[in-house]
């Protein structure tokens, strides 16, 4: 059972608590509750903000300015610590952190652009460039490849094109760093 689940107004105040988002996000590393911890987080990405005051009123209103840019930004510190952990559970969870940007797009489209503010494309392509393991970067790859094309969807094809160029570029060099090292 998801604990804020349905409960718009518990996912709000979670989003303003950052104790709460703390909490939560430090829990994705625990592996008894790393799961659980990660679909709390996908709802809270999710969440449905809203641009017009108005709609919610000036209190109880979540910007992408503020708190839930906070939260994004917040999530994007888990990658870079999932990525220098030494585990096989780190590389693990980092390519969870990777599909639930996707899930997330998927159950809130508008979400693509708070990614982007939370500079989703720098983060995700420094993935890449700071993986130490060579076997590893193809499958890492793939990943960040799935989440860009996720970030880009319903973009103008300009911008599609700028950034698929760039994306095949790194999939290339994925499939040659093995045989330079």
């Amino acid at each position: 059972m998801h604990a804020l689940h349905n409960n718009e107004a518990l996912m709000r105040a979670a989003i303003r608590d950052h104790r709460t988002t703390s909490v939560l996000l430090s829990l994705t590393f625990e592996p008894e509750y790393s799961k659980y911890a990660l679909q709390q987080i996908i709802l809270l990405l999710a969440i449905k903000t809203h641009e017009n005051k108005a709609q919610l009123g000036a209190a109880a209103n979540i910007s992408c300015n503020d708190e839930t840019l906070k939260l994004y930004t917040d999530f994007f510190a888990l990658f870079r610590r999932a990525q220098v952990g030494s585990l096989p559970m780190h590389f693990e969870l980092l390519l969870q952190l990777l599909a639930s940007i996707r899930t997330v797009i998927s159950k809130n489209p508008k979400t693509q652009r708070i990614f982007k503010e939370a500079g989703a494309f720098l983060n995700l392509t420094t993935l890449l460039n700071v993986e130490a393991r060579v076997d590893r970067i193809p499958v890492l790859c793939r990943e960040v490849l799935k989440t860009l094309t996720a970030l880009m969807a319903g973009n103008n094809k300009n911008k599609v094109h700028k950034h698929l160029s760039l994306a095949l570029a790194l999939e290339s060099a994925a499939y040659h760093i093995p045989c330079v090292r």
